[in-house]
């Protein structure tokens, strides 16, 4: 198809109405969910999130067709992190400076 050849509305409509008969809907509540939690998470974060709808076509008689939907996303997520000293003998990591002295009436 070219990018020149026109979409007519009823073609858009056949579409919208094929998209939200997959799985009995399901296909366009979980994108409406995805877009949701995206909105969201981009939002919040001010990071780029996507959406990926996948529809599978395929003929089952001469004039029948299935289409099988999947809807994935990815948001941007927080990452949690914590800093670490590390005993240069063991390579554990210790929330403490493992050589750091004790001071005197402090309980261990």
């Amino acid at each position: 198809m070219s990018q020149n050849q026109e979409v007519f509305a009823s073609e858009i409509d056949a579409f919208i109405n094929a998209f939200r008969a997959i799985g009995n809907g399901d296909i366009a509540d979980n994108t409406a969910r995805a877009l949701k939690e995206c909105v969201k998470a981009t939002m919040i974060q001010e990071k780029k999130s996507t959406i990926t709808i996948k529809l599978e076509i395929s003929k089952v008689a001469d004039d029948q067709i299935t289409m099988v939907g999947d809807v994935s996303h990815t948001i941007p997520r927080t990452k949690i992190k914590t800093g670490f000293f590390v005993n240069e003998q063991t390579f554990m990591p210790s929330r403490n400076r493992p050589n750091q002295q004790i001071l005197p009436g402090v309980n261990s």
